[in-house]
């Protein structure tokens, strides 16, 4: 093991249902590569579109898309090695590089065993370990040097000595609720809410194709969309209604502007200009119109979606996922169901040091909205401090992967090499992989 680690460097793939994360341990920050192949449905001869080529496509609707990923597992190794193919193996060999790869929280022993055989036997790894995304952006939180809270606390210090706290990891596929405590995954406590990202963008799909335009075909235009627009309210979509309501809704209206796939790939939101500068753009008769008065004339050619609630009512759902029939708890609810499955002694010092990870902990006002939904569920005297994963929460996993793997002392001990694997079988060594890992 000595000798695999002075000659190998660690390759760290945080692999998403929505995106793959990948890069060495030693870089300062990951590649993003979304994590999808895709083809014309009309034209079957057109060449596949493969990773961040599907979102600068000229073809904005009517893409079939596949996925690796089903319902947040890893079921389809076939379309993963052509998104591996032309992103995290691109100008590298894996013969040369140890392998740490998350996998889902509770993942199936029969994927995880096929994620091992695909390391070894397919690709070729000298050695690989596997962990929990959301158990990585733990443990870069708590490699960080500052708390993140803002406030010093002597009780989140303690949590955060002892390595315990709960991580909300709100992804593309689902969110979970995983505590951790002594560095290791309290499995019996994980919680899953069956929404994350891709729940979010067709239900943002059918608002505005009911409301405004049909987009029922343009999946990945409105998943940027909503990654730009959307936003939680604090106080909830009632609250943010009613805002609408008394203001007349013109300041909480966004207009955002489709791709045509010739001279825009990607949407924008519409800069709201005044009703006089656009008077003062129009051209007299006769004369030669003006820049501002062309620029004028070129928006409104342009294909638009005017959003009013939607931007609120979309994120909601992570909140109330009642509210699209899905009859489960929301992500507030979900903290607290782990907290109550978890031994009286672990509920207070994983309580106290909440960690939000995954796309949707990126949309802004969903820290501050679970740390308001979660007060109620706080014993009295007890604190609860709720923080993103630094040092953002789409890639925080990645970064907690690369501290551990730049920790060769404590990491290369619990990596499976393959010879190992060719010598007990990847049952036998998920067994150590599991029993070796402080995870």
């Amino acid at each position: 093991m000595a000798e695999l680690a002075l000659t190998t460097s660690a390759l760290v793939v945080d692999n998403g249902g929505g995106a793959v994360k990948h890069a060495l341990a030693t870089a300062k920050s990951p590649d993003v590569t979304l994590n999808c192949t895709a083809r014309p449905s009309k034209d079957r001869t057109a060449t596949q579109l493969v990773g961040n080529d599907v979102r600068s496509s000229t073809h904005v609707a009517g893409l079939l898309t596949s996925r690796p990923f089903e319902r947040g597992y890893l079921v389809r190794w076939d379309v993963e090695s052509e998104v591996w193919a032309s992103s995290v193996l691109k100008g590298r060999s894996p013969k040369d590089h140890v392998l740490l790869l998350t996998e889902p929280p509770l993942n199936f022993p029969e994927l995880s065993a096929q994620q091992a055989e695909v390391v070894f036997e397919h690709y070729g790894f000298p050695g690989y370990r596997s962990v929990p995304s959301a158990a990585l952006s733990m443990h870069g939180s708590l490699c960080s040097t500052s708390s993140g809270s803002g406030v010093p606390s002597p009780t989140l210090e303690a949590a955060r000595a002892c390595g315990a706290g709960i991580v909300v990891d709100s992804g593309f596929s689902y969110t979970h609720s995983l505590p951790v405590f002594q560095r290791r995954v309290v499995g019996q406590a994980v919680k899953r809410l069956d929404a994350g990202g891709k729940v979010l963008t067709n239900y943002l799909k059918e608002l505005v194709s009911y409301r405004s335009v049909n987009v029922s075909d343009m999946f990945h235009v409105v998943d940027a969309c909503k990654e730009e627009v959307c936003r939680v309210c604090k106080e909830g979509a009632v609250s943010a209604l009613q805002a609408c309501a008394q203001k007349g809704g013109g300041s909480q209206v966004v207009q955002y502007v489709l791709p045509d796939g010739v001279d825009r790939k990607v949407g924008r939101v519409k800069a709201q200009d005044s009703e006089d500068s656009h008077v003062n753009a129009v051209a007299k008769e006769g004369e030669q119109p003006s820049p501002a008065e062309m620029k004028r004339r070129r928006e409104e050619e342009e294909a638009t979606i005017e959003l009013r609630s939607e931007p609120f009512m979309v994120p909601e759902v992570l909140f109330r996922p009642m509210d699209i029939g899905l009859n489960q708890l929301g992500v507030a609810e979900l903290v607290a169901s782990s907290v109550a499955s978890l031994p009286l002694e672990m509920r207070e010092a994983c309580l106290s040091n909440v960690v939000v990870c995954g796309g949707n902990a990126a949309i802004s006002g969903f820290k501050e909205r679970l740390e308001l939904e979660l007060a109620p569920f706080v014993p009295s005297g007890q604190e609860c401090h709720v923080r993103l994963a630094p040092p953002d929460p789409v890639t925080s996993a990645w970064h907690g992967g690369a501290a551990m793997a730049r920790d060769k002392g404590t990491f290369y001990p619990t990596i499976i090499t393959k010879r190992l694997y060719e010598e007990e079988g990847s049952m036998r060594v998920l067994e150590r992989m599991k029993a070796a890992s402080s995870w």
